[in-house]
């Protein structure tokens, strides 16, 4: 942890490596992958999910030894256990009675995680599972309310390497090494990949010729009539949306080759001209 902090304390580019380079974007890094982001999560939001269990066991083992322990020690009755938060309490009882507030401010209603029943059987919530309370379904609950990213979701495929689909992560994003991405970060420069027109991510990978060549050859070896992608977007929507055929997943893993090959080909084609230049 010194190691990486003292690399970020230094970190000029804003970069870090992965699969590429990838531009650090909190938001987009730590929200759950079902909106579009990479699923690292928030340290934060597991606490509260975890501290909020607790909070569920309290409501429910009222004659447990440890809830005694706390209502002793802090002069509780049954219903004080979700009040307003008093000055005197501190500690990990301090942040337990905490959650129901948190959890409000983020657009979660405490009678969502957990209410009353309708019997005097306990509190009940849609977060139990085989009577035990879930953290794992809280905490993709809170993190889907704290990172309301918009890019859609996108599907992280095990038999594709990560590499590979952080490229396509990124391309979605616009976020891979064009001229259009680097203009927009103050770098100016000519089209080194494509020098046909304006450099962008999307029209690397499926407007220009080569990508247009590609990708029609692929879709009309499997006998696919499809026309009228524009972006990257368009293509993973595409895909998304076509159902769970076998044969149809194997043309989706070829549409995602179909991008990498397309711009390791490029970057390829570049650096040996380059390196001829030089040799004369």
């Amino acid at each position: 942890m010194e190691k990486l902090k003292g690399k970020l304390s230094i970190w000029t580019a804003k970069t870090l490596s992965f699969g590429g380079r990838v531009t650090l974007a909190k938001a987009k890094i730590m929200a759950p992958k079902k909106v579009g982001g990479l699923g690292l999560g928030s340290i934060h939001s597991l606490n509260l999910a975890l501290l909020t269990k607790w909070l569920w066991h309290l409501k429910n083992e009222p004659n447990s030894l440890w809830v005694k322990i706390i209502r002793g020690l802090h002069n509780l009755n049954e219903e004080q256990f979700c009040t307003n938060l008093k000055s005197r309490w501190s500690g990990v009882w301090r942040s337990i009675v905490k959650c129901k507030a948190i959890l409000n401010r983020i657009n979660i209603p405490f009678e969502e995680v957990m209410k009353p029943g309708e019997s005097s059987l306990g509190w009940v919530s849609p977060f139990v599972v085989d009577e035990e309370f879930c953290v794992a379904l809280l905490h993709e609950r809170i993190e889907r309310a704290t990172f309301p990213v918009c890019d859609g979701f996108f599907r992280w495929l095990k038999m594709i390497p990560l590499k590979v689909l952080g490229f396509i992560w990124r391309a979605k994003k616009n976020k891979i090494a064009s001229a259009g991405a680097l203009r927009n970060r103050g770098i100016e420069m000519t089209s080194t990949l494509c020098g046909v027109c304006q450099e962008t991510g999307d029209h690397i990978l499926v407007s220009c010729s080569l990508a247009k060549g590609i990708l029609h050859s692929i879709l009309k070896w499997c006998n696919v009539q499809v026309t009228g992608f524009h972006t990257v977007t368009n293509i993973i929507d595409f895909a998304s949306k076509w159902g769970n055929c076998p044969k149809r997943k194997n043309i989706n893993y070829d549409l995602v080759w179909c991008f990498f090959g397309v711009y390791r080909g490029l970057e390829m084609k570049e650096f040996l001209t380059k390196l001829n230049i030089n040799r004369r």
